[in-house]
């Protein structure tokens, strides 16, 4: 303190034991993880490629029924081609160039959310979306509205909207209804077990699905 007040300078040195050894921490190569591994022997992540999906777009060159029936019919052996090509002809109706617009008509049984009593109508804010992102959202809901898939509705609830990339490179459209799911109620049914319905095959060689109900 005499020294500090008197402006004098003062030095401190450390001294060590000659016979001990001083330890310098060396960093050690940690192994990359299996995901790690996986990631640089594929090429890019699934992440990596969300993000540049997000930035690009999604594709919009859909092929129609027609070019995916013929791709297939390309891909089958020659001598397969006739019988396949008779089995599209005969269920041509399942795989129609549009769907028929509007709603699907009245059934018997209508699908109904028992909600919990008392529990409060679930909202959530909307996630945050891109440039890209708004565009493809406002483009699907046009095209759904025009097909009378969805009407417009003042509902209390509300589930924000995003998007996941197809394979084919376009975007699906997925809407989070968690909060929902919170407060329906849940059908119970006790499902059957596998070591019982093995138990009722027993020793038999030859059986259909009805020995399994029955």
């Amino acid at each position: 303190q005499k020294l500090a007040k008197a402006d004098s300078p003062v030095y401190l040195a450390i001294v060590r034991k000659t016979d001990e050894v001083v330890r310098i921490r060396q960093r050690t190569k940690r192994t990359p993880s299996r995901v790690a591994q996986f990631a640089a022997a594929h090429g890019r992540t699934e992440i990596n490629k969300r993000s540049i999906n997000k930035q690009i777009g999604p594709k919009k060159d859909i092929i129609s029924v027609a070019q995916r029936e013929q791709q297939v019919l390309d891909s089958v052996p020659v001598h397969h081609r006739g019988k396949l090509e008779r089995i599209i002809q005969e269920y041509r109706d399942v795989f129609p160039e549009q769907l028929p617009r509007g709603i699907p008509p009245e059934r018997a049984v209508e699908h109904s959310i028992q909600i919990e009593p008392g529990s409060k109508p679930s909202y959530r804010p909307p996630y945050r979306l891109g440039p890209a992102e708004q565009d493809e959202l406002e483009e699907q809901i046009k095209d759904l509205l025009d097909q009378g898939f969805i009407q417009p509705s003042c509902s209390p609830y509300g589930a924000p909207v995003l998007f996941v990339p197809k394979k084919d490179g376009r975007w699906r459209m997925c809407v989070d209804y968690r909060a929902l799911n919170k407060q329906t109620i849940k059908d119970r049914y006790p499902l059957p077990r596998i070591d019982q319905l093995l138990d009722r095959l027993g020793q038999a060689r030859v059986f259909s699905k009805l020995d399994l109900a029955q």
